[in-house]
C-alpha cells in the first residue's frame, strides 16, 4: 500500500459525530447546566436566610444587651401599675418598669412593646417593637401617661413565639419561661418577663426567621444599683 492509500484509509476511519450525537451530546450538556444552575439558585437562597436569621439573633443579642446593662444599673424591678398607659397613634403594652433613685433626671425607665403591624409605612420592622422611656420624674413618681412615640426604639421585628413547634399557645409558653410559683409574668408580641423579686427579672425575647421559625434568646438579670 503505497502513502496515498494509506492516508485515504486512515481518513476513512476517523468518522465525525452524526447529528443525533450532537443533539444527545447538547441535550445532556444542557441538563447539566441546569441541575447545576438550580443547585447554585438553592445554596444562595440557603445563604440569604441563614444571614437573615443570623442578624435577627444578634438583634436580639444586643437588646438583651441593653436591658440587661439597665436593669444591673437600676435599684428596683416591677410592674407598672394599673394606671399605665400607653396612648397615640399604635398604642403599646408596658411591660417593665425600673427605679434608680440615685438618678434623678433619670430615675424611671419604663419598657414597652408596641404593636405597629397595622401603623401603616414605618421604618421599622413589623410587627413589633421595645420601646423604652425615661423622665425627669419625682423619685418613685414612674410618668403614668406614655405617648407611643416616647422613648427610644431598642428593636424591632419582634413576634410571638407561639404558635410554634416550640410552643402551642401562650399557656404553653408561660408554664416553660415562667410557671406558677417562679414569679410574676408579664409582656407581650415577643417581649416578655417574669419578675422573681424587686432585685431579679428574667428577660426573654422572640423574632421569626425567613421561615417563620422561631428566634429567641433569654437571660435573668439582677439589679445592684445599690
Amino acid at each position: 500500500m503505497n502513502f496515498s492509500q494509506h492516508r485515504l484509509s486512515l481518513l476513512g476511519s476517523l468518522r465525525g459525530f452524526t447529528l443525533v450525537e450532537l443533539l444527545v451530546a447538547a441535550a445532556t450538556a444542557g441538563i447539566i447546566v441546569a441541575a447545576l444552575g438550580f443547585g447554585l439558585v438553592t445554596l444562595m437562597g440557603i445563604d440569604r436566610r441563614s444571614q437573615v436569621d443570623a442578624s435577627r439573633q444578634m438583634d436580639i443579642g444586643r437588646a438583651i444587651s441593653f436591658i440587661s446593662n439597665d436593669i444591673r444599673e437600676s435599684e428596683f424591678i416591677g410592674l407598672p401599675d394599673s394606671g399605665y398607659t400607653v396612648s397615640g397613634t399604635c398604642p403599646g403594652t408596658t411591660v417593665l418598669y425600673l427605679r434608680n433613685d440615685r438618678d434623678a433626671a433619670n430615675a424611671n425607665g419604663v419598657y414597652y412593646f408596641r404593636d405597629i403591624s397595622s401603623c401603616g409605612s414605618s421604618v421599622w420592622v413589623k410587627p413589633g417593637l421595645i420601646m423604652r422611656t425615661s423622665r425627669t420624674t419625682p423619685i418613685g413618681d414612674p410618668p403614668q401617661n406614655i405617648t407611643a412615640l416616647m422613648g427610644s426604639e431598642i428593636m424591632d421585628a419582634l413576634q410571638a413565639p407561639f404558635p410554634s413547634d416550640q410552643y402551642s399557645s401562650l399557656t404553653a409558653f408561660q408554664s416553660s419561661f415562667c410557671p406558677a410559683g417562679a414569679g410574676t409574668f408579664t409582656g407581650t408580641g415577643g417581649f416578655y418577663a417574669c419578675i422573681v423579686n424587686a432585685r431579679t427579672v428574667r428577660i426573654y425575647l422572640s423574632s421569626r426567621g425567613v421561615n417563620n421559625n422561631v428566634i429567641e434568646q433569654s437571660v435573668t438579670v439582677s439589679a445592684r444599683g445599690r
